[in-house]
């Protein structure tokens, strides 16, 4: 089993990808472009299943001007069929500054 990463929003100030990791042996995403340019100043991580993403401590391990890549624990019961998680990149804009 694998990685699926699914994007949802690939802009030019922010990309937001879904994340699946189906099997509980699955530890560290693919890298995961974004397509931004630059190296996001916000980047989050917000989960959608709740017990799973618990489980799999999920944490950003590389963020720079080309990819992302998440690492999740093995423990059991921490691979699901569903999107587990939600990655949130974002550059600086004019309406928010």
């Amino acid at each position: 089993m694998a990685f699926t990463v699914t994007p949802v929003l690939a802009g030019t100030y922010a990309f937001v990808a879904d994340i699946i990791a189906d099997a509980d042996a699955d530890a560290a995403s693919p890298n995961i472009p974004h397509g931004l340019g630059a190296v996001p100043v916000v980047v989050a991580l917000c989960p959608l299943l709740q017990v799973a993403a618990g489980l799999s401590l999920w944490a950003l391990t590389t963020v720079d001007a080309v990819n992302l890549v998440a690492t999740k624990s093995v423990a059991v019961g921490s691979g699901v069929a569903g999107a587990q998680v939600r990655v949130i990149a974002l550059l600086p804009h004019s309406i928010i500054s």
